[in-house]
């Protein structure tokens, strides 16, 4: 057992983070941790959804997921579905912060700024990197270093599409906990 930032007292195995109320001794799944067994009371390897992406060129919800072990020394992978099928400029965002960037509050609709539809920014804007979709999907490969090791951080996808209100779509974000 342990206690998550937000105050929430968390517990898990095997694959599966739970959060658990005292009083009942419910437990309501939270998160799966890709591939990483919990190790004691610190889990390693985790990732975890926040918020909702906006409709994409290709009518749905941009979804945005995150494979791999998670741990340091391995590469992670950063996959949004939902684009238009048409090559775009994808942008990986990549975060520190999901409560404010530059002064903003975060979550932060985009609609006001972009003329986007139901898009909000989701983390801070510190560093990005960008790829062209193919197939109405994004996807980044990320080298998580020796020296990130129980670091966090948060991710969001956005991608070009001139066919859509304000010519982007933006995925929900992903928090990431980075294994030893």
């Amino acid at each position: 057992l342990s206690v998550r930032e937000d105050g929430a007292l968390i517990g898990g195995g095997g694959f599966s983070m739970y959060v658990l109320d005292p009083s009942t001794g419910t437990a309501s799944f939270t998160a799966y941790t890709n591939g990483s067994n919990l190790t004691g009371v610190v889990a390693s390897g985790l990732a975890q959804g926040i918020g909702t992406g906006c409709t994409g060129g290709g009518g749905g919800v941009v979804n945005l997921t995150v494979s791999g072990a998670l741990r340091v020394g391995t590469v992670m992978t950063s996959q949004s579905v939902g684009h238009g099928v048409g090559p775009g400029l994808a942008t990986l965002i990549l975060g520190l912060s999901r409560t404010s960037h530059q002064g903003i509050a975060l979550p932060a609709s985009l609609d006001p700024l972009l003329g986007t539809h139901e898009c909000t920014l989701q983390t801070s804007i510190d560093a990005t990197r960008t790829t062209v979709t193919a197939l109405g999907m994004a996807q980044f490969y990320v080298p998580l270093p020796p020296g990130l090791g129980g670091a966090t951080f948060f991710l969001q996808h956005a991608v070009v599409e001139p066919s859509i209100p304000g010519g982007m779509s933006w995925s929900g974000a992903v928090r990431v906990h980075v294994g030893m």
